[in-house]
């Protein structure tokens, strides 16, 4: 027994939405339909398979959902880079306001906060390294830096111009950092002495 168009076409559209992993799909539900529903309610079948794929698709959006919202846009200025910086989002931030309006990411002792940032090349570009510094007071402090190499974070090099990037990075905050202090991060992606990507954020350390 073949379903109706009407039948088909919602079918056809929970496929669209959950892709081509779907657990169920068209042909199944035919085969299922004629072979395992002999003397059941023909609406009361298609109603049974149209519940299946509406768990599966609210659990796709649920995930789709929760992935997103790990990342949030932060307070960021951008420090002449040479690229174009579409965006910066940063995981395991705790946004908070300052008394002067700027935004300012609170990280907590122990933790593997992460930066993502989007970026345009504006010329095509072989390799990027990473340098992230700490200024507290006058003072600028290194973050040492195990792995420079901003391509092996997301980064595919080489960069194509006019194509978007995306570097993704995570820095552990080990309990040496100054606590309960603001102070300002400067993280760049440099292409040779150049700085193709220099993005400036505040952030602080607690408990």
């Amino acid at each position: 027994m073949e379903l109706t168009s009407e039948q088909i076409r919602l079918l056809m559209m929970h496929e669209r939405l959950l892709g081509s992993n779907a657990m169920v799909t068209i042909e199944r539900i035919n085969l299922a339909w004629g072979e395992d529903t002999v003397g059941k309610n023909n609406r009361e079948v298609f109603q049974m398979w149209n519940l299946v794929l509406f768990v599966q698709l609210s659990s796709f959006l649920l995930y789709v959902s929760a992935s997103a919202a790990d990342f949030q846009k932060i307070g960021y200025k951008d420090c002449k880079s040479k690229f174009k910086i579409v965006d910066v989002e940063a995981l395991g931030c705790d946004l908070k306001d300052t008394s002067t309006g700027k935004k300012l990411c609170e990280f907590k002792d122990g933790t593997t906060p992460q930066i993502r940032i989007k970026f345009i090349p504006n010329e095509n570009t072989s390799n990027l390294t990473t340098h992230i510094k700490a200024k507290i007071g006058e003072t600028f402090l290194q973050f040492p830096e195990a792995d420079s190499n901003a391509c092996r974070y997301g980064v595919k090099c080489p960069l194509e111009e006019g194509k978007e990037a995306v570097y993704q990075k995570g820095i552990e905050i080990i309990s040496n950092y100054p606590k309960n202090e603001t102070v300002q991060v400067n993280w760049m992606l440099n292409k040779n002495d150049e700085k193709a990507v220099c993005i400036i954020f505040l952030a602080r350390i607690v408990d």
